[in-house]
């Protein structure tokens, strides 16, 4: 299947790019970038699947240098992501001291149906994994919230003799 993000991915031909598809639960993911983009690691295999429609489509590209977004300053989590308003676009500038205070990776999205992700290839190595954490659960978290499909839960649980099962979320 053509990757439907194409029109993100200026300077690409359609014959450069590769589609990686991913189904984790019912959310439906692809990721569309240069050949070169990396393989999934053996903790995503499992989730493969053939080409398919996605529900979020994440065009992903490479430059050699991100600026922080100029935008409304809406969130900063405090860690390596701050999210902005540009236009009517979200974008997430992730960065780290240490890297540098220039973004290593960003995410602009309108919808959360469709994304660009976009790597800075002087901060980062190839083979980095373009949804590394926490983009995939900001990406994926904001998809469910936006279009009313649910939450994400962290929880753990255990089984105790003398009470029985205890779930924490």
């Amino acid at each position: 299947m053509f990757c439907e993000a194409v029109d993100y991915i200026e300077g690409i031909s359609p014959a450069e790019l590769r589609r990686t598809c991913l189904r984790i639960g019912d959310v439906r993911l692809a990721l569309c970038g240069p050949v070169h983009h990396p393989r999934l690691g053996s903790e995503l295999e499992s989730f493969r699947v053939s080409d398919h429609d996605a529900d979020i489509e994440v065009a992903v590209r490479w430059n050699d240098q991100l600026k922080t977004c100029a935008g409304l300053p809406v969130f900063d989590s405090g860690a390596v992501w701050k999210l902005f308003r540009e236009g009517n676009e979200f974008v997430f500038d992730f960065a780290s001291d240490a890297v540098g205070p220039a973004p290593y990776k960003q995410m602009r999205t309108r919808d959360f149906t469709s994304a660009q992700l976009t790597l800075n290839s002087n901060l980062l190595p190839e083979r980095a994994w373009p949804l590394e954490y926490p983009a995939d659960e900001l990406l994926i978290t904001n998809y469910l919230a936006h279009h009313g499909l649910g939450v994400e839960v962290h929880g753990c649980g255990l089984i105790d003799a003398e009470t029985g099962g205890h779930l924490f979320l």
